[in-house]
């Protein structure tokens, strides 16, 4: 889905993409091993970051735990929150969605063929308000509607409707997510001007200066809270946007662009120790990200943070903080093991690699 105000990406890479390249290349960062199964400082710190970037401001009784997920697109990211809020819904007897979208951008992604039955559509049971007053209307009358998506395509939306619309949304039990495709850190965010948060927000490219292809859906922990058990943690997962180069980047734009947060030290003490404490890593990872996938790491031999790794040898640091050189046999998440001679090749302090 293309940006309203700029191409989808920079037609050139800036010098400090180029030199986090070069450096993750010279240090042989790992980019990454398995999507699904990849835990890192640096996710850690972007998925803290973005709470403390959503909760600004808030008071203690009106901040939430958001967890993040890391994709490639903003019609991924729409996709998978939009499965999150289908997942909430049918637990809580509601199906319907709403979508304010003034300029009809979703009609090109969920009804490409212009069928003209709604159970015909690439993604059913969605329904586009063009209107705030459209977007009201069809609410009230709908029935048992489990979520609303508003995005903010700077449009003239209206802070004060928003937060009305989010503040009802609550109270009826009803999911909202804010859509933010040209998040500005430096400039005001909307986002902070409500009176309450939504359920869920997506940020888009802005976060790596569209030199990348990234974009984050994240949610609170309540509404996150049927993908976060050991056995619904692999429902939806991070993927291959979840490395180390994206996840770096748009971690370095919040720490540098983001006032809020470029100026708080407590929230920059944090980043350090999270940096240095593979105990921290685990716990931010388990807070902001999925607490089910931790308990899902340590079940498979999964709990370690990879260093750095180069040809089949692995780096990796312990919960503990032991250093370990591996041997990298594992292929597909398990489903094929290479391990041609695993007395000689194969250490058996690697646990389940």
């Amino acid at each position: 889905m293309e940006s309203k105000k700029q191409t989808l990406f920079a037609e050139v890479l800036s010098q400090k993409t180029l030199d986090l390249i070069g450096r993750l290349n010279r240090e042989h960062k790992s980019t990454f091993l398995i999507p699904t199964r990849f835990i890192s400082a640096e996710n850690a710190q972007l998925a803290y970051l973005v709470d403390a970037y959503c909760n600004h401001k808030r008071q203690t009784h009106d901040r939430k735990i958001f967890r993040s997920f890391f994709v490639s697109s903003r019609y991924e990211a729409l996709q998978g929150a939009i499965k999150l809020i289908r997942h909430n819904g049918l637990l809580r007897g509601k199906k319907g969605i709403w979508i304010l979208d003034p300029e009809k951008e979703f009609n090109f992604l969920i009804n490409p063929l212009n069928q003209a039955r709604e159970e015909d559509f690439l993604i059913p049971g969605l329904k586009i308000a063009t209107s705030f007053g459209e977007l009201q209307k069809g609410m009230q009358t709908a029935g048992a509607v489990a979520g609303v998506i508003l995005r903010n395509t700077g449009k003239g939306l209206s802070v004060a409707d928003c937060a009305d619309l989010i503040e009802r949304s609550a109270e009826q039990n009803i999911i909202t997510l804010w859509d933010d495709p040209d998040l500005d850190l430096q400039g005001e965010c909307l986002l902070h001007q409500l009176r309450r948060l939504p359920d869920m927000v997506i940020f888009g490219e802005s976060l790596t200066e569209y030199q990348i292809p990234f974009v984050l859906f994240s949610m609170s922990a309540e509404t996150h809270a049927p993908w976060a058990k050991t056995e619904t943690c692999l429902n939806h997962t991070s993927t291959y946007a979840g490395n180390k180069l994206v996840v770096t980047k748009a971690r370095d734009i919040f720490l540098e662009k983001a006032t809020c947060i470029s100026e708080n030290r407590e929230i920059k003490e944090t980043c350090r120790k999270i940096e240095e404490d593979p105990r921290d890593v685990f716990h931010y990872f388990a807070k902001h990200v999925n607490p089910g996938m931790v308990t899902f790491y340590n079940l498979i031999g999964y709990d370690f943070i990879c260093q750095n790794g180069h040809g089949s040898k692995l780096n990796i640091r312990t919960r503990n903080g032991q250093n370990k050189e591996v041997i990298d046999v594992v292929s597909g998440g398990g489903a094929a093991i290479r391990r041609p001679q695993p007395d000689r090749y194969y250490p058996k302090s690697a646990g389940n690699l």
